[in-house]
This record gives C-alpha cells, sequence and structure tokens, in this order.
C-alpha cells in the first residue's frame, strides 16, 4: 500500500518537531512534507512564510496531500497588537486553501486552550465552555478555528486545543520555562490560589499521537489536549457525543493540580 503524503507546517516549533519526528518514524505508513519560515535539511521541504499562499508546482508544495497538520503559528500570547491575529488567521486561511485545493482527505488545526480566556474557580477548561478569549492571541486562534472549517467546506477539520506543552525545543518565553529557570537560581515558586487553579499539561509526543488518531478517524470538531486526551487514552466517548469512541490509546496523559 502506498504511503499517506502529510504536510506539517510549523515543522520547527514545539509541536511541529515532534510531529516530524512521530510521523518520519512510520515511513511505510507516512511520506512527510514540512513548512516553515526556516530551512531544514529534507527534500521534502518548503521555506515558506504561510500568511502568503502556498504555491504549488514542482519547486513548491506537492498538487496532491493527503492530509494537513497546521502546527505553525505565532505565538504571542501578551500582545495587544492586531498583528497576531492577522498573522495567524491569514496563515490559517491559506493552508486550509490548500489543503481543500489539493483534495486532502483531512486537516488538523492547532487552536490553544487560551480561546476559553481566563479561569477562575467556577470555570476550568472544557469542551462545552463556551470560549472567550482573553487576549489577542486567544481570538486569533479561536477566529482561526472558524476559518479553517469554512474555507475547507466539506473536508473534515479537526481543531486540537492544548494547553501547555511540555518537550523540546521549549520557546525561553514559555510559563514551564521561567519555572525552570527559577528552580535553578533557587528563587521561590509561589503558585495563587493553588487549591483552586489547575496547571494542565501535555507531552508534545502525545499531541504527535493524538493528531495521527484524528487523521485516521477523518472526524470533524475541537478537542482539549488535556481533557480529552484522557477520553482518547480510554476510547470512551467525548462529552456530549462519541466523536472519541473510533480513536485509538493514547499513552502519557499529563495532568498536574496546583
Amino acid at each position: 500500500m502506498k504511503p499517506y503524503t502529510v504536510l506539517i507546517t510549523g515543522a520547527r516549533g514545539l509541536c511541529g518537531t515532534a510531529l516530524v519526528t512521530h510521523f518520519t518514524s512510520n515511513p511505510q505508513k507516512w511520506t512527510v512534507f514540512t513548512a516553515d519560515r526556516k530551512p531544514m535539511n529534507s527534500a521534502t521541504h518548503v521555506r515558506h512564510d504561510l500568511r502568503r499562499p502556498l504555491p504549488i508546482g514542482p519547486d513548491a508544495f506537492p498538487e496532491v496531500m493527503d492530509f494537513v497538520i497546521h502546527a505553525a503559528a505565532d505565538v504571542d500570547e501578551w500582545t495587544d497588537s492586531f498583528k497576531v491575529i492577522e498573522s495567524n488567521v491569514r496563515s490559517t486561511f491559506n493552508v486550509a486553501r490548500y489543503a481543500k485545493a489539493t483534495g486532502a482527505l483531512g486537516l488538523v488545526n492547532f487552536s490553544s486552550v487560551t480561546v476559553y480566556g481566563k479561569l477562575g474557580r467556577d470555570r476550568v477548561n472544557r469542551e462545552s465552555n463556551t470560549p472567550r478569549p482573553a487576549t489577542n492571541y486567544g481570538l486569533s486562534k479561536l477566529l482561526g478555528e472558524q476559518v479553517a472549517s469554512a474555507v475547507a467546506d466539506e473536508l473534515p477539520v479537526a481543531s486540537l486545543r492544548p494547553a501547555y506543552v511540555l518537550g523540546r525545543p521549549l520557546n525561553s518565553k514559555t510559563l514551564i520555562a521561567r519555572l525552570a529557570r527559577m528552580i535553578a537560581r533557587g528563587e521561590p515558586v509561589t503558585l495563587e490560589n493553588g487549591s483552586e487553579s489547575f496547571l494542565q499539561f501535555i507531552d508534545s509526543r502525545d499531541i504527535a499521537i493524538i493528531c495521527e488518531r484524528l487523521l485516521e478517524a477523518r472526524i470533524s470538531g475541537t478537542f482539549n489536549a488535556r481533557e480529552n486526551s484522557q477520553k482518547l487514552v480510554s476510547g470512551r466517548p467525548a462529552d456530549g457525543g462519541d466523536r472519541a469512541g473510533r480513536l485509538s490509546r493514547v499513552p502519557r496523559f499529563h495532568q498536574l493540580r496546583g
């Protein structure tokens, strides 16, 4: 059987690195193409700014692509600039349009847990929650979910909403990197309202496995990569439906309650 082709955007990032490692480990099943603004030592890599339409041709992106995983993003959770919204929405639009044009069988779009906005004592991340993004970054990811589904039309689109992702390379600005530096310096780490707070983590390798399961199932919807990961492990139905019931076991689910 001929391997499926899969395009992974943001291949040099935290999640993208784990995705490339996972999918290239099974060449009998997957032929991996990658895209990133930075170069990679790979014959199937396309160096491209996804804010521009994806060119199709011999020296650009393939004319036919079975699956697309859109993990690229402008990650700036604190900016008040419109640029992060424009960047993420435009790149998602272009990737979804490419997936549709090439006859893809499924698209996994990386969103974020930040679409839910600020959490409090009575507001824990659940897929049933109404998204209320409190930052421009969170808004960009929520808009990206809608753009991906609209542009892809009848193509199955699964939007993944990961919480804190653990793995390498870890961006120096992330919460985990900051905590690690504080601990290494022997500084005290204070967690406000620890008994009421949730710090939810997921391993980047688990995200790669979840993406593969989502592509295999060819289903649409939004998935919390924290809450539903546990349901994907057991294969039990997701909240309000049976979306997770057709997905295989996913190992190494991590959650830390403060």
